[in-house]
Formats: C-alpha cells, sequence, structure tokens
C-alpha cells in the first residue's frame, strides 16, 4: 500500500515548464558592464515585420510550431543607467522563443532592458559593428540596430523591484533630450 501512495504521489507532483536554453546567473555589474545601454521603458508600440508562419515540428512531423516574427519595438523612455537614450527608443527584437532569445510583445508594460547597439552590416564584424544577419532581409544594411541582450538581466520592471536588480542599479538619470 505504502509503494502504491508512493507512485501515486509521484505521478500527481506539479510538473515544472522547461526550457531548451539555460543562461548562467551574472550580477548586476556584469549586466551593466556588457551592456551598450541600460534604461526603463514602457512598451508603447510592435510593429511586425514578419507574417505568422509556421514549421513542422522536427520530432512530431504532424504538428506545426510557430516560428517567431521579427517586430520593431518602440519605448518611451522613464530612466537611463547607462548610454545615450532618448525619450522614445526603437529596438529590433525578435518574439520570445525557448532559446533565451527575444522580447515581450505586451504593450503598456514596463521594463528594465539591458541592450546591446551596433550597425547593419553585410561585412564581417569590425570595431564597433556588429554582423546581424537576421535583419539583413528586413531592414537596409548600416541601420543602427539596438536589441535586448540574450540571457541578461531584462525583465519586466516589477521583476527588476523585486529581484533587487533596481535598487543595485541606483537612482537613474533623465532620458536624452534630443
Amino acid at each position: 500500500m505504502k509503494r502504491f501512495l508512493l507512485v501515486l504521489a509521484i505521478l500527481f507532483l506539479p510538473a515544472t515548464p522547461s526550457l531548451a536554453c539555460s543562461c548562467n546567473t551574472i550580477t548586476v555589474q556584469q549586466a551593466v558592464k556588457a551592456a551598450n545601454l541600460v534604461f526603463q521603458a514602457r512598451l508603447v508600440r510592435v510593429d511586425y515585420l514578419s507574417p505568422i508562419t509556421t514549421v513542422p515540428n522536427p520530432w512530431f512531423k504532424d504538428r506545426q510550431e510557430k516560428v517567431p516574427r521579427f517586430f520593431l519595438a518602440t519605448l518611451e523612455v522613464s530612466g537611463v543607467w547607462k548610454g545615450q537614450v532618448g525619450k522614445t527608443i526603437v529596438m529590433h527584437e525578435r518574439e520570445i522563443a525557448d532559446d533565451c532569445v527575444g522580447f515581450w510583445t505586451d504593450i503598456g508594460s514596463e521594463f528594465v532592458v539591458f541592450a546591446s547597439q551596433g550597425v547593419l552590416t553585410a561585412a564581417p564584424t569590425k570595431d564597433g559593428v556588429r554582423r546581424i544577419p537576421e535583419w539583413t532581409d528586413k531592414v537596409p544594411v548600416g541601420t543602427k540596430i539596438v536589441s535586448n541582450i540574450a540571457c541578461s538581466l531584462s525583465s519586466h520592471a516589477a521583476y527588476a523591484m523585486k529581484s533587487g536588480t533596481l535598487k543595485k542599479l541606483g537612482k537613474s538619470k533623465p532620458p536624452a533630450s534630443r
């Protein structure tokens, strides 16, 4: 009877969702150092650059899975900790997927963002220039690209407050008036 109850207990334990990625834990100091821009902002607009598409699931051929769409995320900036950021910023993003890449699409939400910036080029990486191949068919070469850093401390502002990230960042400065 004890074995039967143990088996039942194991079968009905709540399962925890898993992702296909794993990120190493980093400190706020490491996240700031890795980013070109660190700011707090509210998402006000999402402009999709690619349509909704599906592909066959690699393991279950009879199932389709959604391909993350690319979009421009327009944010209204309320505070800046690193870099020159104006009152609004447009980020080049992709919908969040199981690979730790992407950004949220919930308009009206407030975020703390650790972002990288570079210039879209078809050539190999040079000083100050990043090659971003997934954007070459969506925006012209030479476009300044700002995007969320995968595995950074970017998050909803409420979580950044709860986790202590905001406290460790300290007082922000206002966005630049351009």
